[in-house]
């Protein structure tokens, strides 16, 4: 109990209301000529998602990426393997399943997370050819706020760290998040040595729009 208290009082002390990125209003312009996210679920659309932006944001001891997605929705194992959504807080890159696997295991190597609808460390990708070499990233539902990650970026990257390792509901944090919603954000671990951890925020559900926040 004194550690949950503990928990709470760390986040509590956390203040901040501005955005992730300082070129916030620039991006979000940029989707203005988009639907609704409720007209873009309904509109039926086939297209492949692709990549439309991926906006870098460094800090003095963490790094911020706001990635952004446009197209339709996955119909076949064909089409989850075309869409780019295997990201990496090695290189900020964004790749597929088939591109990892027309490349060198490196590729595979540097990968932490699938971003698309769903998060999942790269060992859960059953498509990969190279999966003996995929990462083991871990996931928990986190109790941040927007203000908290914008502290934590800026000020305090150790607090992605008390995020995660201080979330006694869930210890060991999960490989597969099934699902999420506009709003929620998820700490993370990533299988490196050392250990990094970060923050996902699901900025846009449709079209798509994530954060990535990760220690240096």
């Amino acid at each position: 109990m004194k550690t949950l208290k503990l928990s709470t009082l760390a986040f509590v002390i956390i203040l901040s209301s501005l955005s992730l990125f300082s070129c916030e209003e620039t991006i979000e312009s940029d989707f203005q000529q988009y639907p609704s996210s409720e007209a873009f679920a309904n509109s039926g659309s086939n297209r492949i998602p692709t990549i439309k932006r991926i906006t870098r944001q460094d800090f003095p001891d963490a790094i911020g990426w706001r990635i952004s997605w446009f197209g339709g929705n996955l119909h076949s194992n064909n089409d989850f393997n075309k869409v780019p959504a295997i990201f990496s807080t090695v290189t900020g890159t964004v790749r597929s399943v088939n591109t990892l696997n027309n490349s060198s295991s490196q590729l595979t190597k540097d990968a932490d997370m699938w971003l698309y609808n769903n998060l999942k460390a790269p060992r859960k990708l059953f498509n990969l050819d190279h999966l003996n070499h995929a990462k083991r990233t871990r996931f928990k539902v986190s109790g941040m706020k927007v203000s908290d990650l914008q502290n934590a970026a800026q000020n305090q990257p150790g607090l992605f760290g008390i995020a995660y390792e201080w979330d006694l509901n869930e210890p060991n944090g999960k490989l597969v998040i099934s699902s999420y919603k506009e709003g929620q954000i998820f700490s993370f671990k990533t299988d490196r040595t050392p250990a990094k951890y970060g923050a996902v925020r699901i900025v846009k559900k449709y079209p798509l729009i994530l954060e990535v926040v990760v220690q240096k």
